[in-house]
């Protein structure tokens, strides 16, 4: 889960430039992710500990310039669930 959060967080692209252009048709426009934001965050709320949940309700304040939120979001996962270091 750590290893999602981290990607999601830090907003890497695992694209080539191949297909550049089909991922950017799939991305939702910043007035999607509003519309969406009402549910994702409903659904986060009823069980935060699913991090499918999670990531998508923080990409969704990351995507609509709610960054210092998003992190927020993904600090509390991380808190919830720490990290197994053996």
């Amino acid at each position: 889960m750590a290893a999602i959060l981290a990607v999601t967080a830090g907003g890497c692209s695992l694209t080539s430039r191949n297909n550049t252009a089909s991922v950017a048709a799939q991305t939702p426009t910043e007035a999607e992710w509003r519309a969406s934001l009402d549910a994702l965050d409903a659904r986060y709320r009823e069980n935060p500990n699913d991090a499918d949940a999670t990531i998508a309700y923080a990409r969704a304040l990351r995507a609509t310039d709610q960054r210092a939120q998003a992190v927020a979001v993904l600090e509390r996962a991380l808190i919830r669930n720490p990290l197994y270091m053996p």
